[in-house]
Formats: C-alpha cells, structure tokens, sequence
C-alpha cells in the first residue's frame, strides 16, 4: 500500500502575510511544518486501517509513505522496487469535478 503526501509550503502574498499573526505561528515555515507532521501522520493512521483489512481478507502488505509530486513519486518508486503493476484507487469523482480537480488516476 502506499500513500504519497505531495507536502508544498503555505504561500501568501506579502501583503497578505500578516493575516497570520495571532494564530499561535511565528511563521507560515511554522505553520507548513506543523501540517506536513499533522498530514504524515494522517497518512500512517490511514494505511494502517487500509492493512487491517486487507488481512482480514488474507492479504499481507507493506505500507509506504512517499512524498513528492504523485506520479512522479509513484513511478520513481515502481522503477527502484522493480514493480511491474501500480493499481491506483479513484475516489469515483464525476467528469466535471476529474476537471476541475484533477485526478491521479486519470
């Protein structure tokens, strides 16, 4: 199984920026560290759940966190595993919303 966090800093306009103050950060580096942590842990959380059932349907896995631009992480890591198939989820989004969001398994 694996999940790829495809983490990119918190970006706001200068004139914008001190919309952050009194929200606890010191800064948006801060507040991008803290959410990448809060995002990897998330990731952990929802493998593990995603193992626990494959076991019970007699599948052991491995569960991977990746990080980087989806396809691009994907197919670095089937390339240096020597993996032959990805089999990549959809969330069963519509067309207009494929369009508007995108999707990785399009």
């Amino acid at each position: 199984l694996i999940h790829v966090l495809d983490l990119r800093p918190i970006v706001l306009p200068d004139k914008d920026r001190h919309k952050m103050e009194g929200f606890g950060y010191a800064s948006l580096e801060d507040l991008t560290k803290n959410l990448d942590k809060l995002y990897e842990k998330k990731a952990r959380e929802m493998i593990k759940e995603f193992q626990k059932i494959c076991l019970r349907s007699g599948l052991d896995t491995e569960g991977v966190i990746l990080q980087g631009k989806v396809k691009c992480a994907l197919c670095d890591f089937a390339l240096r595993e020597n993996i032959d198939v990805v089999a990549v989820g959809s969330r069963g989004l519509g067309a207009t919303s494929r369009i508007l969001i995108g999707s990785v398994s399009d």
